[in-house]
């Protein structure tokens, strides 16, 4: 083959990647949202990356005009005052600076979950995400429409189910996210599995130094709920560690949360686990699965490199071989 030829063929195979590259604008979206939010957390260290619900929630809040107006689920609370909290004359100061139980952390654990979950059923209700939510609908038909608005307004009635009915009010939004810090900081301090694994503000030495251990211990625990926790973590190490692999494209909270689906996670219709994804906006309301809801958002060709990983993941668990899982990628 000649030098000519050979030039020409690699510039032919060049421009076949630009166009499938550019036919793919989702994975080119989403390596770019991978890295971008990553990079951001990397560079400010005091927020964690946008999709933790903690940032939806204060996103959500900040585009909404009336977050007290949405309709709740049979049962729900009336408003209630976030001056009350549920530690009466305990501020977050006196929270982070109280050494908690095991018992005492894992009960603040379940709060914070609590919390975030409502934030989220509000926030996935509002005005504005229903109106997102209506311009991608319009390119379904019909019926497929209508089953997705009932899907999500089914998911945020199972998960806002009993939650308190906040107050329209920036302020209260910011408190209650001071508290749910320090209520993390103290947990991270008692050992909390789950508090280990989740992102404090600021980002601190000690945190960064413990994490990797953290998350050994959370694949050991075999618990499928805190293995699903595992994602963000494991993101935030890869981002850091600047690996560039085609392994690296993939969205670690989505990987993790199918491996722990795999390990007993519930992840049927009805399940937390769907609801959080549909409200997200991260799943395909209404599905059958976690997988087949998340499937359809995405390439083929970055499903398959999620899919070989997944199943690495799985049998190294399965085997015990998990030395190294959270090592840095090697140097290229």
């Amino acid at each position: 083959m000649s030098r000519l030829t050979r030039r020409l063929s690699w510039i032919a195979l060049a421009l076949g990647l630009i166009v499938q590259l550019i036919s793919h604008r989702q994975l080119l979206q989403l390596a770019q949202s991978t890295w971008v939010h990553a990079g951001a957390w990397l560079a400010n260290e005091d927020e964690p990356p946008e999709s933790f619900p903690d940032r939806l929630a204060h996103n959500s809040a900040a585009e909404m005009p009336n977050i007290a107006s949405y309709a709740l689920a049979p049962g729900d609370s009336v408003p209630t005052n976030d001056t009350a909290t549920k530690h009466p004359g305990a501020d977050s100061s006196t929270i982070s600076r109280t050494k908690l139980s095991p018992e005492a952390a894992r009960s603040l654990m379940q709060e914070h979950r609590r919390e975030l979950d409502c934030e989220l059923a509000l926030s996935a209700r509002s005005p504005e995400e229903l109106a997102k939510r209506e311009r991608k609908w319009r390119w379904l038909p019909p019926h497929m429409a209508q089953a997705e608005r009932q899907a999500l307004q089914d998911a945020a009635g199972r998960l806002g189910r009993g939650c308190p009915h906040w107050k329209d009010d920036p302020e209260a939004l910011k408190r209650r996210q001071e508290e749910r810090q320090a209520q993390l900081v103290s947990a991270v301090a008692a050992n909390d599995p789950s508090a280990r694994i989740t992102a404090i503000r600021p980002i601190t030495p000690q945190f960064i130094e413990q994490l990797p251990d953290a998350l050994y211990d959370a694949v050991l625990s075999g618990d499928p709920e805190l293995i699903a926790q595992i994602g963000w973590a494991d993101q935030w190490l890869r981002a850091r560690a600047r690996g560039d692999g085609p392994e690296d494209l993939i969205h670690r909270p989505f990987l993790w949360a199918l491996v722990a689906c795999d390990l007993g996670l519930d992840c049927l219709p009805g399940s937390p686990t769907l609801d959080r994804h549909c409200l997200r906006g991260t799943g395909i309301c209404g599905s059958p699965t976690l997988d087949a809801a998340i499937r359809p958002l995405y390439p083929e060709v970055l499903m398959t490199i999620l899919d070989q990983q997944r199943d690495e993941l799985l049998q190294r668990i399965r085997s015990g071989q998990i030395a190294g899982l959270f090592d840095p990628p090697p140097n290229p």
